[in-house]
């Protein structure tokens, strides 16, 4: 005789529930194996409660569940998390120790100096005094609030590494630096917002292209957010 057994699967709203079949002497090893199999989640990241409590491993499914049908909970592993958290915090470390000065130098230029070789500001030539001074003083703040999207690239891109594994996604630690990474964004899109351009096409154009680059980095947290 076999028992079937529904999987249901925790903070998974995507993936519908999911039915096995397994003989009464199967144990709950096995059916923890197949559960996990059948709802496509790595068994190691879960553990299988059968009315609210994890059943021992060499525990059989006749001597358990006494019904021709049951269900079963795949719930996240604490350990699993803890696991997650720090491979992520591995992740977050390794993509900091990767950026170089050179490398943040390269990026920022391309967007700050490419408008160099538009000659001048609305008439005024840079590097000279009054609005001179104030166009550059503008320039050199979207450059600095700029250099911060570098830094939230590389955090967002480590997350996006993980974003296949649903436990390590999942976890708090993980969504709550999401949260603090589009706060961030946020705050950096309103000091741009308040940056004054002087009438020059050029604070425009740079504001513009720093505005493009937070944006673009919403739109992949708000993506990853569960």
């Amino acid at each position: 005789m076999n028992v079937l057994v529904h999987v249901g699967l925790a903070n998974s709203r995507a993936r519908a529930p999911a039915s096995v079949r397994l003989p009464l002497d199967a144990t709950f090893r096995e059916l923890h194996r197949v559960a996990c199999e059948a709802a496509g989640v790595p068994s190691s990241d879960y553990r299988t409660h059968y009315r609210g409590k994890v059943r021992g491993d060499d525990e059989t499914i006749g001597d358990v569940i006494k019904a021709s049908t049951a269900k079963v909970a795949l719930l996240p592993n604490p350990a699993s998390k803890a696991d997650a958290r720090r491979r992520l915090e591995e992740e977050l470390e390794e993509t900091r120790a990767e950026r170089g000065e050179r490398w943040r130098r390269a990026a920022l230029e391309t967007t700050v100096n490419e408008h160099d070789t538009m000659g001048d500001c609305g008439g005024v030539e840079r590097g000279g005094g009054g609005e001179n001074a104030a166009i550059e003083a503008s320039r050199d703040a979207i450059a600095a609030t700029y250099e911060t999207s570098l830094a939230f690239a590389e955090d967002v891109a480590a997350i996006e590494r993980i974003r296949d594994d649903a436990s390590a996604l999942g976890a708090k630690a993980t969504q709550q630096k999401l949260l603090f990474l589009n706060e961030q964004c946020e705050r950096a899109l309103l000091k741009l917002d308040a940056v004054e351009s002087h009438g020059c096409a050029v604070v425009r154009a740079d504001r513009k292209a720093a505005v493009g680059a937070f944006n673009e980095l919403c739109d992949r947290i708000s993506a990853l957010k569960r």
